[in-house]
């Protein structure tokens, strides 16, 4: 990331890195659902298995990163002081990163197959 980026748009240059291992994990994921595709198509038992490995490895990635960034955002710390907002506010952050990650893998249940 360029010196100086952070000031331009505010955001810390560890947030955004966070962000970018987030997104490109989920995107990864999207990958290896065609994979896993194509080595059932293929029946390919040990590839399908490889593909699908892959493919959770990275969930879990996405999970932590997104953990990595709730904790590190300021928001996220201004809610937890107060515990009436805190509940709702988390939700809200899960579902939105709950909804893009479903965009780009599919639904949950659907990608644990």
């Amino acid at each position: 990331m360029e010196e100086g980026s952070e000031r331009a748009t505010g955001t810390p240059n560890t947030i955004y890195d966070l962000a970018s291992v987030l997104y490109h994990t989920l995107q990864a994921g999207a990958s290896y659902e065609q994979y896993v595709r194509d080595a059932v198509q293929a029946d390919d038992r040990e590839l399908i298995e490889f593909f699908r490995e892959l493919r959770d490895e990275d969930s879990r990635r996405a999970d932590y990163a997104q953990e990595l960034i709730v904790l590190r955002t300021p928001a996220a710390g201004a809610r937890a002081e107060t515990s009436e907002a805190a509940p709702r506010g988390q939700e809200e952050e899960r579902g939105l990163v709950e909804e893009v990650r479903d965009r780009l893998l599919g639904p949950r249940e659907e990608r644990r197959s």
